[in-house]
């Protein structure tokens, strides 16, 4: 699943990759509500 689709993979370490995912998530909740 990737988030963006401009910017490979290996480009981002995994703590940016796990940091972007955390802001999907909160931003998905905060529409939901």
């Amino acid at each position: 699943m990737a988030l963006d689709e401009t910017t490979p993979p290996e480009h981002l370490n995994p703590l940016q990759r796990f940091g972007r995912d955390i802001k999907q998530v909160r931003l998905a909740r905060k529409l939901t509500q």
